[in-house]
């Protein structure tokens, strides 16, 4: 008797340890209001935090078009040259279309390239959203299955 009641008690104890939420995903635009072009970041780029809630430390902007550079985004810290930030942090999403994966959530907070944090209020005020991959691929199944 002790047996089943021992089972039962450590399944129970063990199931908020299988309920994991999901944190990474990436920065999407789920209602297809997005305007932009390439690469789904507003225009005026995003603040970035070096821990959640934390002191602005720099900016990621899009590459000019003049320069055609649309596909590239870059990393502005103050005092540093504009640094390329490479296609591997960022997802491939439709026909030209990338984007930023993050890698983390905290709070109201994504983690990006590895060391830096965005507000999920200004992506949202840009007319994006952070998406986990799981509903990423949920919302696109009609055009993934056909």
């Amino acid at each position: 008797m002790k047996t089943p009641i021992s089972f039962l008690l450590l399944w129970f104890l063990a199931i908020p340890l299988l309920a994991q939420k999901e944190s990474t995903g990436i920065i999407y635009s789920t209602h297809n209001n997005f305007k932009g072009c390439c690469i789904y970041i507003p225009a005026t780029g995003f603040n970035l935090y070096d821990t959640p809630s934390g002191n602005l430390i720099g900016k990621i902007i899009k590459g000019s078009p003049e320069y055609g550079a649309v596909y590239k985004l870059y990393l502005q810290k103050d005092g540093h040259p504009d640094e390329l930030i490479p296609y591997d942090k960022m997802e491939m999403v439709g026909y030209d279309l990338f984007s930023l994966v993050f890698t983390d959530k905290q709070d109201s907070f994504v983690k990006v390239l590895d060391d830096y944090w965005i507000s999920i209020d200004e992506i949202k005020k840009g007319g994006l959203e952070a998406i986990g991959y799981k509903d990423f691929l949920i919302n696109r199944t009609n055009e993934v299955l056909g």
